[in-house]
């Protein structure tokens, strides 16, 4: 159990420097529709895997 919420806590601090990251990219470049598009599919789906580390713990 201890590993998995070290794996949950590991992917909240990727969460968070993706979030970041792309933050500072959209105030750089602002036509960055289409790679936003990606990015949030890519946030969602490292929420769902928190989440199902969640239910499982």
């Amino acid at each position: 159990m201890d590993t998995l919420r070290d794996v949950e806590l590991q992917l909240s601090r990727v969460v968070a420097v993706v979030q970041q990251r792309l933050l500072s990219c959209d105030a750089l470049h602002s036509q960055t529709r289409q790679s936003s598009a990606g990015d949030n599919e890519i946030l969602e789906n490292i929420e769902k895997l928190q989440e199902n580390l969640t239910d499982s713990t």
